[in-house]
């Protein structure tokens, strides 16, 4: 007999159907829960569970577009005081150059004068 039959042999009489030992059911309902579980708590769960995945998809939804609320805000922020920078850096120059046309003036006018 090769190693294949015996194999063949040794699981067919290992898979065969015997009895129980005796009190095997006993033992087994003994370990269960003596109410049997409602069907309440998985009706309640079916329900709430699509409302609570609705509920994550829509926190999720309100934070994606006040992130990017939030952006647009800040970039608008950023976009004004670099305006407003310019400007200031304008009103320096402008200014500088305003003295500058004043003292060519108040010279050429003392020139005049004398």
């Amino acid at each position: 007999m090769d190693e294949h039959e015996e194999l063949q042999r040794l699981l067919h009489r290992e898979l065969q159907a015997r009895e129980a030992p005796a009190g095997f059911s006993a033992r087994v309902m003994a370990l269960l829960p003596q109410t049997p579980p409602s069907a309440i708590p998985q009706t309640t769960q079916r329900f709430w569970l699509p409302a609570l995945r609705w509920t994550a998809a829509a926190l999720a939804l309100m934070g994606i577009a006040g992130g990017g609320y939030w952006e647009h805000q800040r970039r608008e922020r950023i976009a004004g005081e670099r305006a407003r920078g310019q400007v200031i850096l304008a009103l320096h120059i402008s200014a500088a150059t305003l003295h500058d046309v004043l003292h060519k003036v108040v010279k050429d006018a003392k020139g005049d004068a004398e």
